[in-house]
């Protein structure tokens, strides 16, 4: 991005810098407005309307008035999107990339829908649960029927050996496993050679009594 001192540029002034292919533009209203584009020409357009305090005509850059006209099935997606997202917890950038992609492919898929059968309108809800049903529906005999279990921590043998925490390399905590979380710990027992956080799942460890 072009460097521009955005508090120098006075109201109404337009600043422009561009390459062969894309265009950059700085202009200030109330605020300074910063944009690129590919496919205007910048340049000021007579809006027609009057200037409340200096009765000046007003004037805004074309790029500014085709985004004002164009905005409002964006604000509308965003909108929808955040009411009705796929939920993931994650710290990989590209994981929510991609669940925001699928999120932007599903509203497409419905406002398309609706546009193709006027008369059998429906939410956006309705849509996303009728996706998921017919997904069930295709591929619901391909999952395996498998039993449940529950983990359990295998008791430490009770013996007169201390205990003692110590460092080693980041395993899956063996309490937190058994209750069904996933939380890796560089702490571990170096007497029974198992992966524990520090506090308190060290402790339940050793004081777990066999049934």
């Amino acid at each position: 991005m072009p460097k521009v001192d955005l508090k120098k540029i006075k109201t109404g002034d337009l600043q422009i810098r561009h390459t062969p292919k894309v265009c950059f533009l700085a202009w200030k209203d109330k605020k300074a407005v910063t944009m690129l584009t590919t496919m205007h020409e910048p340049k000021l357009i007579n809006t027609g309307k009057l200037n409340r305090r200096t009765r000046e005509i007003v004037e805004k850059p074309n790029v500014v008035i085709s985004y004002n006209n164009n905005m409002g099935g964006v604000d509308l997606m965003d909108q929808s999107l955040s009411v009705y997202h796929i939920i993931y917890k994650t710290i990989k950038w590209y994981h929510k990339l991609y669940f925001h992609l699928i999120d932007i492919a599903i509203f497409n898929a419905y406002v398309i829908y609706n546009q193709l059968h006027p008369e059998k309108k429906i939410r956006h809800l309705q849509f996303r649960h009728s996706i998921v049903t017919e997904i069930l529906q295709l591929h619901h005999h391909q999952i395996p029927q498998v039993k449940q279990s529950v983990r359990h921590v295998d008791n430490p043998i009770k013996s007169s050996k201390t205990h003692y925490p110590a460092k080693g390399s980041k395993r899956r905590c063996t309490v937190c496993y058994s209750s069904h979380i996933r939380k890796k710990t560089t702490c571990m027992c170096e007497e029974c050679d198992v992966p524990l956080c520090f506090a308190p799942c060290f402790k339940k460890y050793h004081c777990r009594r066999s049934d």
